[in-house]
């Protein structure tokens, strides 16, 4: 019975190899794209005040590249414009990839980067800065805070926005910061919404990003949780909680959107890729800007 067992296998090995079928792969041509990040800050600065604008440029890599190198590109001209006007060709540092602009970057202006690099396809990119609002204020932090607590405790605090008309878009930072007469020590605190729809960011991730979309146009209340413990031995002449809003372009608000939920699909097996949010014509990458507004509650 066993001898004939083996027959049936070894007749069935000639059946099985006769099924293969070689598959042949498209070879599929790749052309490196530069990627430029650039993050401006909208300040009221005076016409005579130096601004600082960083720019970062590099190049995409084949997926098939194992070095995963991303080098900076040198030797580009990198030209902005403010409302169709030409402004200034950005400067070139010592650190490769690495450029600048120094103007003084408005309110409510259409920006646009045209960017010229010898071996790459041209890139350009505009988006509209937001206003600055300077409306921020914290109304409540119960229980009320002690400036010689040592043990965590557990603060809720309410703060308030007038949110203008139209689309806008936030982010929330909030810090723990010590006075001495030596300066100042900033300490980013982990917090996390109330009452809130949005997705948890990453544990050690101190920013929360929302748009105006369920409050456009009103008076507004958020409510944040943190935990607070004093940390400097009482050294410290002031201690003050201080909230940052960031009123932030449409473009970096879709930008952190999609990181975070490309961050939180990494956790599910069957949730569908993301694909990071872009807005460099010809390229990949991030052109956004942001003005930021301060309150500060002093606790001692």
């Amino acid at each position: 019975m066993s001898s004939l067992r083996k027959s049936y296998f070894l007749i069935l090995i000639p059946a099985l190899l006769s099924c293969q079928k070689l598959i042949e792969l498209e070879e599929q041509e790749f052309t490196e794209q530069l990627v430029l990040y650039c993050l401006m800050s909208v300040d009221e600065k005076p016409a005579w005040a130096i601004s600082h604008t960083s720019i970062e440029l590099t190049h995409t890599l084949d997926i098939l590249d194992s070095s995963r190198t991303y080098k900076g590109v040198n030797g580009a001209q990198i030209a902005l414009y403010e409302n169709d006007s030409f402004i200034e060709y950005a400067e070139e540092s010592t650190i490769l990839g690495s450029y600048s602009f120094r103007s003084n970057i408005k309110a409510n202006a259409t920006y646009k980067i045209m960017v010229n690099a010898i071996g790459y396809p041209p890139v350009s990119t505009e988006h509209t800065t937001p206003k600055i609002l300077n409306n921020v204020e914290i109304r409540t932090i119960s229980p009320k805070p002690v400036g010689s607590l040592t043990e965590p405790y557990q603060y809720r605090l309410t703060y308030e926005i007038d949110d203008p008309p139209g689309a806008n878009y936030y982010v929330a930072d909030f810090n723990i910061v010590y006075t001495t007469k030596n300066g100042e020590t900033r300490f980013p605190v982990k917090f996390w919404e109330v009452s809130s729809s949005l997705d948890p960011l990453e544990e050690k991730d101190t920013t929360r990003v929302f748009s105006d979309e369920n409050f456009d146009g009103l008076h507004h209340a958020r409510t944040i949780e943190f935990n607070y413990a004093n940390e400097d031995n009482f050294k410290s002449d002031h201690i003050d909680f201080v909230l940052t809003l960031m009123h932030v372009s449409e473009s970096y608000y879709l930008y952190h959107r999609t990181l975070e939920l490309q961050s939180n699909s990494n956790e599910y097996r069957f949730t569908e890729p993301v694909q990071v949010y872009s807005n460099i014509n010809g390229g990949i990458g991030l052109f956004a800007s942001y003005s930021k507004s301060y309150a500060k509650w002093r606790v001692k």
